[in-house]
């Protein structure tokens, strides 16, 4: 909300074509009124506003939902007043003239943790559930709030993707990949299931890492190199509260792990990887290797796969090995 019309729309459009459905208002009642018929999932609003202002619209809209996360846009002058708003539950402030990269990252911040909180509130609702004894009913639940948290993550995930075009389609071509070789592998349909959800996610650290790495038509430096392989980290922190979808955070943080310890974040080795972190490890490398990327273009199938099978048991092991030769000779009509 702002009362600069110019500022209000440019604001409105930008974050519509980050795939954000935006109510735009320019004065304090119309959205406290809309406020109160319909709280939104995240406010943004300018400090200084005819009556009442900002900070008062976000008592009120914090009144309404005390887990809405509020961002005030303020001048310089202002600092003063925005921090007085944090004491009362604001998510944060923004200062005026903007830097709209960094107010992308605030709202995708704002709307994980209110993701987050709404995990536990239902969870906790789970276990009342489970303890009135309607475990059925529990279970059926569980396996919802799973696929709502899954979807959730899919669509950060495809506005992730949308920073740069090398990555559009990566996601869903690693995970629809993984699926097939973790069915190789022989796994349980449900671990295939969380394999393949997990392969969707393995990049969501990539949240943290600044565009002009993504875009950067040069090899990286060792220091910027160290900074992109911290996704891995960065991405199981962001997945580890959610604790109903089991291992899924422990295989996109050992995704990049390889069978002989040559890998990142930790240099673990055989079987102390996990096999799904494997499954998708290797997804991910043949998918990268065939996709163009700002610094190289891409090799053809059969040569990501020569290198990949060559290196058996050194960067995967025998069996992820064979399941993805397997699974990508049935692709290009070589079985």
């Amino acid at each position: 909300m702002d009362d600069d019309p110019a500022f209000l729309r440019v604001l409105a459009q930008f974050l519509e074509a980050k795939g954000y459905k935006v109510t735009a208002f320019e004065s304090s009642q119309e959205a406290e009124k809309a406020i109160r018929d319909d709280c939104p999932d995240l406010l943004i609003t300018d400090l200084l506003m005819p009556e009442p202002d900002g900070l008062a619209l976000a008592r009120t809209a914090l009144e309404e939902d005390p887990d809405l996360p509020v961002v005030v846009l303020t001048g310089a002058g202002d600092v003063a007043s925005a921090t007085e708003g944090l004491r009362i539950g604001l998510a944060d402030y923004l200062l005026k003239p903007m830097d709209f990269l960094t107010l992308e990252r605030t709202v995708w911040r704002s709307l994980l943790q209110r993701t987050q909180v709404d995990f536990h509130r239902e969870s906790e609702a789970w276990m009342r559930e489970e303890l009135e004894a309607r475990t059925q009913e529990a279970i059926r639940k569980a396996q919802q709030l799973e696929d709502v948290t899954v979807g959730a993550f899919s669509a950060l995930m495809g506005a992730l993707e949308g920073r740069t075009p090398h990555f559009k389609g990566h996601s869903k071509a690693v995970a629809t990949l993984s699926e097939a070789v973790a069915t190789g592998c022989r796994l349980p349909q449900k671990e295939v299931n969380l394999i393949q959800a997990a392969a969707f996610v393995h990049d969501i650290g990539m949240i943290g890492v600044p565009d002009q790495l993504l875009d950067k038509p040069s090899g990286l430096t060792s220091e910027e190199t160290q900074k992109v392989q911290e996704h891995c980290v960065i991405g199981a922190g962001i997945l580890r509260p959610f604790t109903h979808l089991g291992p899924l955070s422990e295989y996109v943080l050992h995704h990049h792990e390889r069978a002989d310890g040559s890998g990142y974040p930790n240099g673990v080795s055989g079987d102390d990887i996990p096999l799904g972190a494997q499954v998708i490890g290797a997804a991910e490398m043949y998918c990268a290797m065939t996709e163009a990327r700002p610094h190289r273009p891409p090799i053809t199938p059969e040569a990501a796969l020569g290198k990949i099978v060559a290196a058996r048991d050194r960067w995967f092991s025998a069996q992820v090995t064979d399941a993805l030769e397997t699974a990508i000779s049935a692709v290009l009509g070589n079985d």
